[in-house]
């Protein structure tokens, strides 16, 4: 039995040689948080996959530096995974050209410095067994004893702001998961970390690098125009 695996974020995306696996299940043989980052393993394959499932974009850049910055709520998670996300974001941002600059950057003139903020809250990695350990040690057949389901959840928020007065340009909150099944010994709560991710990736891609040069300079003229208005 294959690994098998998939996404939910508004729906199930498919990537090469994955196929949707289902929710797994609470019950005996649960354990959360149990994998440590290894962020060139989850950020390589994160990238690869999140390019997979949408094409880049063939504009020019936006004139603009924009850093990210990731943190928790509440409760907080792994600091490994937050800095697994961190990298993988900045990293796809400055791979897709979505900006003229990602991160630090040498003086240059830009018109407007960007933070892109991701919230992370209630993030859970869980692993169940179809079978309680019992029936797992009695059982002949290999598969029915090492058959287990894996998930990667959380609750992200997304922002984008400036960086000089803090004024908030866009926002979105949206339940992320990834789902995977197969043998124990395919390590399927690995692959549902590395989908999680991917998919994770694709959504902030999708938020921050989102419309026209035009579009972005009537947004924040609008955002400073109403700052200045709620000020007097």
């Amino acid at each position: 039995m294959q690994a098998a695996a998939g996404t939910r974020s508004g729906g199930i995306a498919r990537a090469a040689g994955v196929r949707p696996g289902h929710a797994g299940r609470a019950g005996a043989g649960v354990a959360r948080g149990r994998r440590p980052g290894r962020l060139a393993r989850f950020t390589s394959l994160a990238l690869a996959l999140a390019g997979s499932l949408s094409p880049a974009a063939a504009r020019s850049p936006l004139p603009y530096r924009v850093e990210v910055e990731v943190g928790y709520g509440v409760p907080a998670g792994p600091q490994s995974v937050r800095g697994e996300i961190e990298a993988a974001v900045r990293q796809d941002l400055a791979q897709r050209r979505c900006f003229r600059a990602v991160g630090a950057a040498p003086a240059a003139p830009f018109e407007e410095d960007l933070v892109l903020r991701l919230t992370i809250e209630e993030f859970v990695e869980e692993a169940s067994y179809g079978t309680t350990l019992h029936e797992r040690s009695r059982s002949h057949d290999p598969e029915v004893a090492q058959a287990a389901d894996a998930r990667a959840s959380a609750i992200v928020s997304l922002e984008l702001r400036t960086a000089t007065d803090s004024l908030s340009l866009r926002t979105r909150r949206y339940r992320e998961e990834a789902l995977a099944s197969g043998m124990a010994s395919a390590d399927p709560s690995a692959l549902a970390r590395e989908l999680f991710l991917a998919q994770l990736v694709r959504q902030a891609r999708k938020f921050a690098c989102t419309g026209s040069p035009a579009a972005w300079q009537k947004l924040l003229r609008r955002a400073r125009e109403a700052a200045r208005a709620s000020a007097r």
